[in-house]
């Protein structure tokens, strides 16, 4: 009887190693889904693929105040002003509310009602729409019109963008399904793919290309007048525990800063209750281990000009 029990192990061995090669998914986890169909019987369908998702950059819906900027809006740079000196009313603001981005995910063997899958962002499940007809009902559907016409009926998934989300592995899966490749991007009934979050997208560039600040490197921007410019930095992961990723800001005139977190809520920064900033600022930023992070944020100032860097170490 136990040679028996060793023949069969030697040549189930021996069967696992000669389909090695033909793996059709070699970043899943073959030997478990060889046993599954060719030992218990039970059927992986390795066709369930996400093939694309659009857009490829998203982000939640956020509220945030924005400064109006009107032709005859400026700030002299003439010499660095107090709060007392910036005549409030060139700085006029008013509240606006993003809608998140709506994803539109094509794929292979999915289910042609979108309600037998779960999709989520990270461990953010996300709302599923059932009914197309729904969407066109929406306040903001001229918005999601471009998604939305590219949509195939009983073949795509369609999604909002939940809140508290980060850039991720958006997942698709049916009941039962699960990503259990080392990657965690497939699996039973189950298809995962990298999504970014970019924050600034939900402003369609309407302050121009963002200005690239590479880490440990300074770069200084031009305000022809009062302007807002959009900039972005990938933070570095690596920082001897004694150092810290620090943004470090200083312009000409009076400045605001908005900054978003790593999951789009903006924050006006603030020193002494105001956040309009007379002085040199080092702001330190955290980042796990193992989450790299591109930090995004918005500078609006006057004629002049605005020195930006992250470092290892505070500057002002």
């Amino acid at each position: 009887m136990q040679k028996r029990i060793l023949t069969i192990i030697a040549t189930l061995f021996l069967v696992l190693v000669s389909n090695c090669k033909d793996d059709p998914n070699p970043l899943g986890d073959y030997t478990q889904n060889f046993i599954f169909e060719n030992i218990l019987n039970i059927p992986i369908n390795q066709n369930f693929k996400i093939t694309s998702i659009e857009p490829a950059r998203v982000h939640p819906g956020y509220t945030t105040t924005n400064v109006i900027i009107t032709p005859s809006s400026s700030i002299r740079a003439t010499s660095r002003q107090t709060t007392d000196d910036l005549n409030n009313a060139t700085l006029a603001t008013q509240e606006e509310t993003f809608v998140p981005s709506l994803v539109l995910i094509k794929g292979n063997e999915f289910d042609k009602n979108p309600e037998n899958h779960t999709v989520s962002i990270g461990s953010v499940q996300a709302e599923v729409f059932t009914d197309i007809n729904s969407i066109y009902n929406l306040n903001e559907y001229f918005e999601y019109q471009p998604v939305v016409d590219k949509y195939e009926l009983e073949k795509d998934i369609l999604i909002k963008v939940p809140s508290g989300v980060e850039t991720d592995l958006l997942t698709v899966q049916k009941a039962g399904g699960v990503c259990d490749s080392l990657d965690k991007k497939s699996g039973k009934d189950c298809s995962a793919t990298e999504i970014y979050l970019d924050c600034y997208a939900a402003y369609n560039n309407r302050y121009g290309e963002e200005n690239v600040v590479d880490f440990n490197n300074s770069i200084e921007v031009n305000y022809e007048g009062l302007e807002i410019k959009a900039f972005k930095t990938k933070l570095f992961e690596n920082l001897p525990a004694e150092n810290q990723n620090t943004l470090n800001i200083s312009c000409s005139t009076i400045f605001s800063l908005k900054q978003f977190s790593r999951s789009c809520v903006p924050t006006d920064y603030t020193v002494d209750g105001s956040n309009l900033l007379s002085a040199p600022i080092s702001i330190p930023i955290s980042i796990e281990a193992n989450k790299p992070w591109t930090i995004q944020y918005l500078i609006t100032a006057g004629k002049g000009n605005c020195k930006v860097n992250i470092l290892p170490t505070s500057l002002y």
